[in-house]
């Protein structure tokens, strides 16, 4: 075809569209028969790989979709190739199958391509070359081009249709058999085989928990007469129930036949039966359901007195215990529709049984509109009954067993019934804390002790009585006014002791007690507390313990206090002279500023020091300590006055300030030597002499507590009232013995670890080691733990036999433990310079009295009511003085009111010359932190590890 265009005449290439048409309908049929002997040959080794294997059902479900998946892949990849044959791929193929065409074709198609300017010869050419390829064209015969790939496409298609009339003429079971597990793959088609296994009863349905017995026999296919059983090795029976499943051999039957049960059937399942290629049918299993108990629900009705709201909850496998009279309600939910039920109860100490009759429950009917004529006369909804619930309820009086059955409207009874036991929770006692005082206290005749009282119960507190007599007269009984918090299961009762309107006087002493009862209908039930006394002291005495306390609590601590000062004074010094010499103007006006302000501190420090030479000297060391410190006020008073004239002028004197920071510097060192050092390595071999000493003082108390339970020592249990307090307030003193020694031992190890690193130190550390072991080697602990637990059982023969025994173990290791002993070992590590060796005098025993030791000058808690004791309360004017004594302390062992103790700080002026024995709390001399805050970093983590230490016991 020609067309105009600009510029020329051009030809539409469609020079071989008719023999291209041709082509592709060839195509077309070869690519049908192509597809249609895939599928033929695909389903046909499908069907015969199922026959021979039993595909699974997930891959007979994917094969159809895979053949058709693959058949529409072929079909479009020849699309595609189709669409591929352009005309010069086309002319090119017909001139190679037949070479008379010669270039005719191809020539015909470029020039159709091609396009000339002009009209002259060339285009005349050109058109009549593309006619002759056009006329070419149609006297093509397209069959030897494709005749090679149709006949094999031809090939395949008639050998797989071949194949599929002779599999359906020679095995046309094998067809009916397989093609049914291809359409169904889920569904139940046995696979392919010879064999048919007949199976009986087939479908069957048995009662919960019946069984029922299979029987199998073997055929041959196409009508064969039975085989013999012995012609097939084995049967499997195999059983399927949810997610569980079962496969056991079958028995060969004298008639040639299989036979297997199937028990205890509680759940639908299905069967079937295989030789391990051959399969019958499955065959369902229906269970005649007989009732079973699916829920049991308890509701419990506590007693009124017990104060407990009702409870609703499960039935729990475990024993569950319920207060005395508790109602109990059973809830019994069934799978079937029940006509009944009973639960039996059989007591757990002997008795008859008894049986409970449960019924089914009637509610009001759901819908609350109902109309009047189904409604009662009061207009309330009609009653339904809930088929499937029944219920019933007792009374718990006595500890019991109980099964639950029910029965449904067929009358068939549940098989397995629902158990469990009752048991009765007792009415314990109440508890009683009397947290203030909570120990024997000492008072004066004028001050007002306060007393506060904590009893807690399971149920209720009922009242809490305070008793209470005058130097052994008769008790008089004071019922307290109880505050709940926030229930009567918790109290709090508050009173006080007035003496100024009691008209006491010293030497008076006041026992009490209290007394606490619980609401319980059939008690109630009693608790005491352990006897607690009041002495009433004398203002003389009061104030000897406060010395002593005050004493104590202040070992060496002003001097300690003025050390550190001095040190960081001279520190700040050092900084100042190194600042002025080599820093830049700022730097330099700023520590003339700072020199102002070192020459003040200076100033507060000589002032406080001048006050601390007027206080009086405790201990003989410290009368070496005040000449040091004489020397010293003297120095700081020049050292000021040298700050002073280097600001004289208007302009910082660098030599001068020199000269001062040295002078401070030495002192600083001067004071560390001469009295931080020694009275440090003092306090620390003291704390440990006063310490290892609270021995003797045990021993002493249980040689008393032994003495005391002698009267007990035929007695076990039938004690009167007064005897049971009398031996709770022993087994209370056996109970802080036994604390005050574990606390003891708790707190060695602390103070051992803060005497110096020095072989000095070694054997005073040896001594007391030695004694601890001595301690652990005769079990002293575990005596007193047996033995407090003889007294609260009130077993006074075990408790005297085992507090004297205890007794005689402690007063043998009193040679090891006692200050006396350990004095002059203590005395041998105390090494300083000449002055103070020889003022050191009588310092340790010094030191040792006033914290109560027995080697000290003091009594050492020999005077009157064991004033330097510090398990005793402390009642007075200014009694924040007295420390851990002061206010009482409840009976958990804590004290009311808190106290605070300064341990001195350990670490070192980078400064300053170290010394010789380093102490065992410190920090890095050369951390980027000024002293101050590196000496209360040393503090602090030195109280906590004291803290630890001294409270281990407690806790």
């Amino acid at each position: 075809m020609v067309g105009a265009a600009e510029g020329g005449a051009f030809v539409k290439s469609t020079v071989l569209e008719s023999l291209r048409n041709r082509l592709g309908g060839w195509l077309v049929l070869r690519l049908f028969l192509t597809l249609l002997g895939l599928l033929w040959t695909g389903a046909l080794a499908l069907v015969l790989l199922d026959a021979a294997l039993d595909l699974p059902e997930r891959a007979r479900l994917l094969a159809p979709g895979l053949l058709g998946a693959l058949s529409c892949i072929l079909a479009g990849a020849a699309n595609w190739r189709l669409g591929k044959f352009e005309e010069e791929r086309v002319a090119r193929l017909f001139e190679k199958t037949n070479l008379a065409l010669g270039n005719k074709l191809i020539n015909a198609v470029q020039l159709s391509k091609a396009s000339s300017s002009t009209a002259g010869v060339g285009e005349l050419l050109r058109l009549e070359a593309i006619a002759l390829g056009r006329k070419a064209a149609a006297g093509v015969t397209v069959w030897p081009a494709v005749r090679r790939g149709t006949k094999a496409a031809a090939w395949l298609a008639g050998a797989g249709f071949v194949a599929w009339v002779v599999l359906l003429g020679t095995a046309d079971d094998l067809v009916r058999t397989v093609a049914p597990r291809f359409r169904d793959p889920y569904g139940d088609h046995p696979p392919y085989s010879k064999l048919r296994i007949e199976v009986a009863p087939g479908g069957a349905q048995v009662l919960y928990g019946g069984q029922i017995e299979v029987r199998a026999r073997v055929k041959m296919k196409r009508g064969e007469p039975d085989i013999t059983g012995m012609s097939v090795p084995k049967l499997w029976l195999v059983a399927q129930s949810g997610t569980n499943s079962l496969r056991t051999v079958m028995f060969l039957a004298p008639d040639k036949s299989f036979f297997q049960s199937l028990v205890n059937l509680r759940e639908p399942a299905s069967y079937s039966v295989t030789d391990g290629r051959a399969r019958s049918h499955r065959f369902p299993i229906n269970i005649r359901y007989t009732p079973q108990i699916t829920l049991v629900e308890l509701s419990t009705v506590f007693p009124e007195y017990t104060g407990l709201p009702s409870r609703a909850a499960k039935l729990s496998p475990d024993p569950q215990a319920l207060p005395e009279d508790t109602k109990v309600v059973f809830r019994v939910t069934s799978n079937r529709p029940l006509k009944g039920g009973r639960v039996t109860l059989t007591p757990v100490l002997g008795g008859k049984s008894s049986e409970i009759d449960l019924k089914t429950v009637e509610v009001p009917q759901g819908n609350p509109s109902a109309s009047k004529s189904n409604a009662d006369s009061k207009g309330q909804a009609p009653l339904v009954k809930q088929a499937h619930i029944v219920t019933g309820a007792f009374t718990l009086t006595e500890p019991v067993v109980f099964s639950i059955s029910v029965r449904d409207v067929a009358n068939l009874d549940s098989v397995d019934p629902a158990q469990g036991r009752f048991n009765i929770l007792p009415d314990e006692r109440p508890r009683l804390f009397v947290l203030e005082p909570g120990r024997d206290a000492v008072a004066t005749p004028t001050i007002r002790v306060p007393v506060r009282v904590e009893a807690t119960d399971d149920y209720g507190v009922a009242r809490v009585a305070w008793l209470r007599g005058l130097n052994r007269s008769i008790e008089r009984p004071f019922n307290m006014k109880l505050n709940l918090k926030p229930g009567p299961q918790s109290v709090e009762a508050t009173g006080a002791f007035d003496f100024a309107q009691l008209g006491v006087r010293e030497g008076d002493v006041i026992e009490y007690y209290f007394e606490a009862a619980d609401n319980y209908p059939k008690g109630p039930n009693v608790a005491l507390s352990r006897l607690y006394r009041v002495q009433i002291i004398s203002k003389e005495q009061y104030e000897a313990i406060l010395r002593q306390a005050a004493a104590r609590k202040a070992l060496f601590e002003p001097y300690f206090r003025m050390d550190a000062w001095l040190r960081r004074l001279a520190e700040r010094a050092r900084k100042l002279d190194q600042q002025a010499q080599h820093g830049s103007d700022a730097e330099q006006k700023a520590a003339a500023k700072e020199t102002e302000a070192l020459a003040e501190d200076l100033a507060k420090y000589e002032k406080e020091l001048g006050k601390l030479l007027q206080e009086a000297v405790l201990f003989d060391v410290e009368e070496a300590f005040r000449n040091t410190l004489v020397a010293q006020h003297t120095a700081i008073g020049e050292a000021r006055k040298a700050l002073k004239a280097a600001m004289g002028s208007g302009q910082l004197d660098l030599k001068k300030l020199s000269e001062a920071a040295k002078e401070l510097s030495e002192r600083a060192q001067s004071g560390n030597e001469d009295i931080g050092q020694p009275a440090q390595q003092i306090a620390s071999v003291a704390r440990v002499l006063a310490k290892a000493d609270t021995f003797v003082k045990l021993a002493k108390q249980q040689a008393a507590l032994a003495d005391l339970l002698r009267r007990f020592s035929d007695r076990k249990g039938d004690l009167s009232r007064v005897e049971q307090m009398e031996m709770d307030e022993l087994s209370y003193q056996q109970r802080r013995i036994q604390e005050g020694l574990r606390s003891m031992l708790d707190s060695l190890p602390g103070l051992l670890s803060a005497l110096p690193d020095d072989p000095q130190y070694e054997t005073l550390r040896a001594d007391v080691n030695n004694f601890v072991k001595a301690v652990a080697d005769a079990k002293i602990e575990d005596d007193l733990a047996q033995n407090s637990k003889n007294l609260s059982a009130l077993d006074g023969k075990s408790g005297y036999t085992l507090a004297q025994q205890v007794a005689e173990k402690m007063d043998r290791l009193i040679s090891k433990c006692s200050a006396n002993g350990l004095l002059p070992d203590a005395k041998q590590c105390l090494h300083f310079k000449p002055t103070i060796k020889q003022a050191l005098g009588n310092t340790l025993e010094q030191i040792l009295g006033a914290m109560g030791a027995s080697s000290g000058n003091g009594q050492g808690g020999k005077d009157g009511y064991a004033l330097f004791n510090d398990d005793v309360a402390l009642y007075g004017p200014n009694v924040e003085l007295a420390g851990e004594q002061a206010g009482g302390r409840g009976e958990t062992g804590q004290a009311v009111t808190g106290r605070a103790e300064r341990v001195t700080g350990d670490t070192r002026d980078p400064g300053l010359k170290q010394p010789a024995i380093q102490p065992r709390v410190r920090l890095q001399p050369d951390a980027k932190f000024p002293l101050r805050y590196r000496e209360l970093v040393g503090e602090y983590f030195k109280v906590i590890g004291e803290t630890q230490t001294q409270e281990g016991g407690r806790k």
